[in-house]
């Protein structure tokens, strides 16, 4: 996943525009632009629709655009990490809960990092890590990769409530390592 910096910058260099044209039509002094290009800060609503309108963006653009500033934002954002990881406790413990209606084997460690649930099946242990909000893939492959090998499982879950866009851009990817990117739904049908 691009940055937000990088695709700002990326825009900014395809644009016509000089830095100094588009910082004044922007209402931007350039030492706040130049923040921006380098990720030191991100932009409140107001500075980053001005960017738009001055950068004519396209739709696309504009989307990848905010997300990239609304991903970093809950990244670095104490009050939405909270948030986030409240959500994730509150799914894991549905999930867990659910599960083990169904009749299967959960047991939920207590390891910082390592899977949220594990179901077991005889000698073999499958691990799945359940995120509110996935908000980096490739970290994401790592963490549930390593897990995998500390567990010398052969498959994975990955269980999120909604399969968005850039989700789906990630599930060949997973799929490649043997791990399964699902909601909750999809979960209960793979496992029933």
């Amino acid at each position: 996943m691009i940055n937000f910096s990088e695709n700002l910058s990326y825009l900014v260099k395809k644009n016509p525009l000089n830095i100094s044209q588009i910082c004044r039509m922007a209402l931007i002094s350039r030492p706040s632009l130049y923040d921006l290009l380098n990720g030191k800060t991100l932009p409140k609503d107001a500075t980053l629709e001005r960017l738009i309108d001055v950068l004519k963006l396209q739709q696309k653009e504009e989307g990848e655009l905010n997300r990239a500033r609304d991903t970093e934002r809950i990244k670095t954002n104490r009050t939405h990490q909270q948030s986030l990881l409240k959500e994730q406790k509150l799914l894991v413990k549905e999930v867990g809960t659910i599960l083990l209606s169904k009749g299967l084997e959960v047991s939920k460690p207590n390891r910082v990092g390592g899977p949220d649930l594990i179901i077991r099946n005889g000698n073999e242990r499958t691990p799945i890590k359940i995120y509110s909000k996935v908000l980096d893939y490739p970290a994401t492959l790592g963490i549930i990769l390593s897990v995998m090998h500390d567990l010398n499982a052969k498959k994975s879950y990955l269980c999120t409530p909604l399969i968005q866009s850039e989700t789906r851009k990630n599930l060949s990817l997973f799929g490649k390592y043997g791990i399964k990117i699902l909601t909750v739904k999809g979960l209960l049908r793979e496992l029933s």
